[in-house]
């Protein structure tokens, strides 16, 4: 049996690791003055992010629509897969898995397709992502991947280090968390997600801020795997990775990742953080 893992331009997924275990990620769309860009595909990231403090009309972005999905499992057919596990990012986040969900109905009958809610986002989703791969690959049957992807995912915690409140102002999440914007500009905020719920800490510098996520590294180590995410803030993000050393027990580097504009466009550029797997209790 031969399956196919699928899931969106979210999850942040690295080339290297989307070609090493020919994992078909399918991109959204980020809309700029008027045009439309496909997110990986038509702009590259720092060009995203070096523009996004000028544009004077926020960014937007909007969710494939169900015809690439249709598209990217159809794809899968024709290469022979008899089975797929499309793994998308939090459905309380975003409206992605339903377009998923409404293409997977095309290929009733013809091949099982597993629709996977990853409760994340970015490397959150890559890292179960790579894992429904790694198990594939060992032979497991499409019903046991889903069950242990889901269970994987209980396990993963996604931290970051916002510059700004503005970002998420803009596109009306502040609003949304019950927060009052007033006098909140300068306040560092960590994001957390976990389990498809997004909440917010605030602080009162960056400095305070970066100690927040070695403290969150310390608490939750020893991690199992750890991703190291950024905005256009590549320096900084090495710089957190140093201090977080002492709590990781990695055999390899953890992976370094520019996060998708579609994430960036709420978050602003500077964010830093770490996504990670702890055991399970």
């Amino acid at each position: 049996m031969t399956i196919k893992i699928i899931t969106d331009s979210v999850s942040d997924l690295p080339a290297s690791l989307a070609q090493k275990y020919d994992i078909t990620l399918v991109p959204c769309y980020i809309n700029v003055d008027g045009r439309s860009y496909l997110d990986g595909v038509d702009m590259s990231r720092t060009e995203f992010y070096d523009q996004l403090p000028h544009w004077k009309v926020p960014p937007t972005t909007a969710a494939p629509g169900v015809p690439m999905f249709e598209a990217a499992y159809q794809q899968a057919v024709d290469s022979g897969a008899t089975g797929i596990i499309s793994i998308h990012v939090a459905e309380r986040l975003s409206n992605i898995i339903n377009a998923a969900r409404i293409a997977a109905r095309k290929f009733e009958g013809k091949l099982p397709i597993c629709i996977v809610d990853s409760g994340q986002v970015s490397m959150g989703i890559g890292m179960q992502a790579a894992a429904a791969a790694e198990f594939a690959r060992a032979g497991m049957k499409l019903d046991e991947i889903t069950e242990k992807v889901v269970q994987k995912a209980k396990q993963i915690y996604t931290f970051a280090a916002l510059d700004t409140l503005e970002y998420l102002n803009r596109g009306g999440r502040v609003a949304h968390l019950g927060m009052n914007l007033a006098g909140l500009l300068q306040i560092k905020p960590i994001a957390k997600v976990h389990d498809g719920k997004i909440s917010l800490e605030l602080h009162r510098t960056r400095v305070n801020a970066m100690k927040r996520l070695v403290e969150v590294a310390g608490k939750y180590g020893p991690l199992r795997q750890v991703a190291m995410v950024h905005a256009n803030a590549l320096e900084r993000v090495h710089a957190l990775y140093e201090e977080i050393r002492p709590y990781l027990n990695l055999e390899l580097v953890p992976e370094f990742t520019d996060v998708t504009p579609v994430i960036g466009t709420h978050t602003g550029p500077g964010a830093v953080g770490l996504v990670f797997e702890v055991a399970p209790e």
